[in-house]
């Protein structure tokens, strides 16, 4: 009887992990879209496609909010998806990268097919209970694809 309450005891711990994790996920994913909001005002070059104009002050406080907001995801565990320009897409998992059509650049230079150009977006994850893995934000990529014009 001692074993079997042990067991379900920690049968809920894991349910209850599971359950913390998903509200944790939701809520990073929140924070990743007010961070991206937040990052336009670090420019003053986006003054020409925003009402409000883009002070030095304005400059200033966001990228105090952006501190703010890269310390919280560090303390929650959050991990940038590690993905290196010049890498194949064969060895991305499809988890953690888009590799959506209009990134693909094309290429005459049949060694670059296939492979990473550029890195727009970043990535990012954390781990869960059991070494579970939660992507947060699947990356976004520029890639090369083979130019088959011509031939």
């Amino acid at each position: 009887l001692k074993k079997m309450i042990e067991k379900q005891d920690k049968e809920l711990q894991r349910f209850k992990e599971g359950y913390d994790s998903s509200i944790k996920q939701k809520t990073i994913i929140k924070l990743f879209d007010l961070k991206k909001r937040i990052n336009f005002y670090t420019n003053s070059s986006n003054n020409s496609s925003s009402s409000v104009n883009i002070s030095d002050d304005v400059i200033a406080s966001s990228k105090n909010i952006l501190k703010v907001l890269d310390y919280v995801f560090k303390t929650e565990g959050v991990k940038k998806i590690e993905i290196h320009i010049g890498s194949s897409v064969d060895d991305i998992s499809p988890s953690e990268v888009d590799l959506l059509p209009q990134n693909s650049v094309k290429t005459k230079d049949i060694s670059l097919v296939g492979s990473i150009k550029d890195i727009i977006e970043d990535g990012y994850f954390f781990e869960g209970l059991d070494e579970n893995v939660y992507i947060l934000k699947k990356a976004v990529v520029e890639f090369y694809t083979e130019d088959k014009e011509n031939e």
